[in-house]
């Protein structure tokens, strides 16, 4: 999100605008530094996932300090007050950008007469809803809290060559075989993620191929737990769990690894982990849930399963790990689907033609679904 920002404020300050990005929480000196340019300004705004006081005042406070043209917010739910706090300091354009995932069992329909009314007197001043994918957008729009139109810009990473360095360099750091063929996850360390899954899926692998590894990166309040299940199942010696990497792009992760593993509970919207694996010719074995099947096609560039299926993860990473031609097909047309939809300045060159252009929402060309439903 940090580069996409980046990106998007060059693409703004080319056209003579200025960007201001209102963070909730510390603003790191790493991120000061790498979106430093002139015309771009940094505001904390704290407390933004409630609907309290303090934060409409910081907000309010901080659009009348820069009087914004174009406002728009993400992360904490369509739900909330700014939109009339933009609305009040005379932005002309306002957006909500919807990143949200939803929870396992998530079923897509309007909510409660009551809060739809709320929903709609919130958002009432939205010009339109920004959406990282069709499943995001739709789930979105089925709750009925608000009538703003919505489009479809997808996610965008940074494409790169892989690196020999990287690869050899992450490996032996967090002590994984040279040789062997590495199944790599990176994920929040908690249930919704499906680490248990995947810990029964590697214990199946690993007693079928011994020169499988499986690298576990991410913190979360279950590390301690899943380590204690890697143990009760005899499968520490074919299981890493390195921690938090802060960059697994530039650290090397995805250049380590094989295959990647995306077995969410969680209905994600459109992880980017996924995208910067494919951007490396990696295949995706996911599962088939949330917007993730928009990203990885069944049996084209990864296989995807049942949510919570241990014996289908085993058996298609076995599949992967048993051919290297099958991988490194499944890669290349993974890196194709980057290429053509998901690299990062087409993310921000779009975002940036609806503010500067200012194209109504009902003008904006359809995104099509990169792959049938």
């Amino acid at each position: 999100m940090e580069r996409f920002l980046k990106a998007l404020s060059l693409e703004m300050t080319r056209s003579g605008w200025n960007c201001v990005f209102c963070f909730d929480g510390e603003i790191s000196d790493v991120f000061r530094e790498y979106i430093s340019q002139p015309g771009v300004y940094l505001e904390r705004v704290d407390s933004q996932s409630n609907l309290g006081f303090r934060a409409a005042i910081r907000l309010f406070s901080a659009l009348r300090k820069y009087r914004p043209s174009v406002f728009i917010y993400s992360f904490h739910g369509i739900m909330r007050c700014f939109p009339w706090i933009a609305y009040l300091n005379g932005c002309d354009y306002i957006y909500f950008n919807d990143h949200s995932s939803r929870a396992p069992g998530f079923i897509a329909r309007p909510l409660s007469s009551p809060k739809r009314v709320i929903g709609r007197l919130l958002t009432w001043p939205l010009t339109g809803t920004l959406s990282v994918s069709h499943f995001t957008k739709i789930s979105g729009q089925a709750l009925g809290l608000s009538k703003a139109p919505g489009i479809v810009i997808p996610n965008g990473v940074e494409a790169r060559k892989t690196s020999a360095e990287l690869r050899a360099a992450f490996r032996q750091k967090n002590h994984i075989p040279l040789d062997c063929t590495l199944v790599s996850l990176a994920a929040w360390m908690v249930p919704v993620k499906g680490i248990d899954a995947a810990l029964r899926a590697a214990q199946i692998v690993l007693n079928r191929s011994s020169n499988t590894h499986f690298l576990f990166a991410g913190d979360g309040t279950h590390l301690r737990a899943f380590q204690e299940t890697a143990a009760e199942l005899g499968i520490e010696h074919g299981v890493t769990f390195s921690g938090p990497v802060a960059n697994p792009m530039e650290q090397g992760l995805f250049d380590a690894t094989d295959i990647y593993l995306q077995p969410s509970l969680w209905q994600e919207a459109a992880p980017l982990a996924i995208l910067e694996a494919m951007s490396l010719g990696l295949p995706v074995v996911a599962s088939h849930i949330g917007g993730i099947p928009e990203l990885v096609r069944d049996g084209n560039t990864g296989f995807l399963v049942t949510p919570g299926d241990s014996n289908a993860l085993a058996e298609r990473i076995l599949t992967l790990a048993e051919n290297e031609n099958l991988r490194r097909g499944m890669g290349l047309r993974g890196q194709l689907v980057v290429q053509m939809r998901h690299q990062l300045h087409q993310t921000a060159s779009q975002y940036a033609a609806i503010f500067l252009r200012r194209i109504p929402m009902s003008e904006v060309p359809a995104v099509e679904q990169p792959y049938p439903s």
